[in-house]
């Protein structure tokens, strides 16, 4: 009957075609059988990221065994990687992250203590920001440009063609910056104490977010 039950779920999500189907309870039965993660909650979920990250149902199982994984390596529960994910995965998938990308930065925000409603609105308006300064340009480039540590060239380079670099890049400058970091953020116009917090709280972790990354990938 649970079985049945993600298949209905994955019936409303818009999944189609038995193969499909079968795949999709397979791989959600197995996260709920090895992980702290409810069945409906499960299915849900997988089924909003495909969706949103236009991930193919034939690759959901990687989606699952990278979420076990970095599970396992940080201090983060599957859930909480998951719940994070749903919450900033829009916003990665605008600014070109892939699906590793927006999963290792959930699991790094989460592994450090970071409010998952609070963090994600956090790296929503500063992946939005890094990508409106790249394409728009002005005062905001120079002002990303100097914090990272770039050429105006560089900077937009880096969030056009890889965008996860780039995020990984300003955490590494805002936790070189020390003190001065708050103050860059205030000029970027992302003065906002919670997304200061979320971001100073990630970047005082140290190396985390890229270990991440690599594990993700």
């Amino acid at each position: 009957n649970e079985l049945h039950r993600i298949g209905e779920i994955a019936g409303q999500l818009g999944i189609s075609g038995v193969d499909n189907i079968l795949k999709f309870e397979e791989v959600i039965a197995r996260m709920v059988a090895s992980t702290d993660i409810a069945a409906d909650a499960a299915a849900t979920a997988f089924g909003q990221i495909a969706s949103v990250t236009r991930t193919p149902i034939a690759q959901i199982d990687r989606v699952g065994s990278t979420i076990v994984a970095l599970g396992n390596a940080f201090e983060a529960s599957e859930s909480q990687i998951v719940d994070f994910t749903q919450r900033i995965a829009g916003a990665g998938t605008v600014v070109g992250l892939t699906v590793p990308e927006i999963l290792a930065i959930a699991t790094a925000m989460e592994s450090v203590g970071v409010e998952t409603e609070r963090g994600g609105t956090a790296v929503q308006k500063v992946l939005l920001a890094m990508q409106e300064a790249a394409v728009v340009g002005g005062e905001k480039l120079e002002i990303f440009a100097e914090v990272m540590g770039t050429s105006l060239e560089e900077f937009q380079r880096l969030v056009q063609e890889e965008p996860g670099e780039a995020f990984v890049r300003f955490l590494d400058r805002l936790k070189a910056g020390g003190d001065t970091a708050a103050i860059a953020l205030d000029a970027l116009g992302l003065a906002d104490a919670r997304l200061i917090g979320s971001f100073l709280q990630l970047a005082s972790a140290g190396d985390k977010t890229r270990r991440a990354f690599e594990l993700s990938n």
